[in-house]
């Protein structure tokens, strides 16, 4: 018997499907329904620019009541994306941070993207994680082409194309 919550995903899926997002492609795990794969092509005039980004995101049974499990596949040195093993171990997003205080519209699939590629146009710096280092900080902020080459370089096996 299908849950509230596959259903819920089927159909947002759907929606998903027939109504793309600019950037953004998506694949449900054939095996388990509640996987979906996205790979969002960096946003332009970020220094993410053309960067596939790929992202895993998990619900569970409970979904929407519980927040899915986020997994970015590789470290995109993002000050709101904690990422220190190989796995997700945070994303620091009103979205994900709040899940109980938004509506069901709020946090369908398509949303949570939205959510993500947002974070990646603005990152919010009050509320990043220490890991994102202050020479990191200001290269960001005040010099994009030079932390685009800085991410370039120490990523490069990770942003081959």
């Amino acid at each position: 018997m299908e849950t509230k919550g596959l259903s819920l995903l089927k159909i947002q899926y759907i929606d998903l499907l027939r109504n793309p997002i600019p950037r953004v492609s998506v694949e449900r795990n054939k095996k388990n329904l509640k996987e979906f794969t996205y790979v969002i092509i960096g946003p332009q005039n970020t220094v993410y620019e053309d960067i596939k980004i790929l992202i895993k995101f998990t619900y569970n049974d409970n979904y929407p009541e519980s927040k899915p499990i986020i997994k970015f596949v590789k470290d995109i040195r993002h000050p709101n994306i904690l990422f220190s093993t190989g796995e997700y171990d945070g994303v620091c997003c009103d979205l994900f941070k709040n899940w109980i205080n938004y509506s069901l519209e709020e946090k369908s699939i398509k949303q949570q993207i939205l959510a993500i590629i947002n974070m990646l146009i603005n990152p919010n710096f009050q509320t990043g994680y220490a890991n994102f280092d202050i020479t990191q900080k200001d290269l960001f902020t005040k010099n994009k082409s030079e932390y685009r080459k800085y991410l370039m370089e120490n990523l490069k096996d990770y942003y081959k194309q």
